[in-house]
């Protein structure tokens, strides 16, 4: 839908507060909502280090009864990763789970990454270490993002 283009073009140039808008305008007519405009609004956020945003988005994508899946969780974890670790960490061991949705190696490294902002370097490294029980392969993805 036009809606829909004008939303994901709006979350993927960093401009969520417009792409916002749009979500809002077409839970107001009979436009239907789908997880790629809200996929599309969360990369943005995450883009702009919005996580209270993310999170806000993510409820209402729930709200609107759509399936999350791992781009959805990933792009709010990206959201996350700059200044709450806590929430990064939340979103893999429950959110993640009570989807019965497999993380990925971005998932990881998203998850890493934040631990390294917060300075949780233990966590990290046991992130890096644990892949395996996701059935991951530690590439350079990760790799690179317990070095940041």
């Amino acid at each position: 839908t036009a809606y829909g283009m004008v939303a994901s073009t709006l979350g993927r140039s960093m401009q969520w507060s417009k792409a916002l808008q749009v979500i809002q305008d077409m839970t107001g007519g009979d436009v239907p909502l789908n997880l790629k405009i809200f996929s599309a609004v969360l990369s943005g956020c995450g883009q702009a280090r919005e996580w209270q945003v993310a999170i806000s988005v993510l409820a209402d994508a729930e709200q609107h009864q759509l399936q999350l899946d791992i781009v959805s969780c990933n792009a709010a974890m990206m959201a996350c990763k700059h200044s709450a670790w806590e929430v990064c960490q939340y979103l893999l061991h429950h959110s993640m789970a009570r989807r019965q949705l497999t993380p990925s190696v971005v998932t990881l490294a998203q998850l890493v990454e934040a631990y390294g902002h917060g300075t949780r370097w233990a966590e990290a490294l046991q992130s890096l270490q644990g892949a395996h029980r996701f059935s991951l392969q530690p590439d350079v993805v990760l790799v690179n993002a317990t070095a940041t």
